[in-house]
């Protein structure tokens, strides 16, 4: 389904953790909220024709609901 799990967890990717880094919280103590679904809007303007080119915006509103503070961890793998 394109989702890797490790020992049975889904992971999820993000360009914001660096390398060594982790970030992991209980999903039983945390609720993800979909705001918006996913849309998708193409723009065209006077500059972008003349290089004949379009724009692409796929937006989408999430929240991540967390009822206990301990139940996200992060830290630094090997620190």
């Amino acid at each position: 389904n394109g989702r890797l799990s490790i020992s049975g967890l889904d992971t999820v990717g993000t360009t914001s953790i660096d390398k060594n880094d982790f970030l992991t919280f209980d999903r039983n103590a945390a609720m993800f909220l979909r705001r918006m679904n996913p849309e998708i809007r193409m723009f065209e303007d006077a500059t972008l024709a003349k290089a004949n080119k379009v724009m692409f915006r796929v937006e989408e509103r999430v929240s991540l609901a967390v009822f206990n503070n301990n139940a996200i961890v992060s830290g630094t793998v090997g620190a």
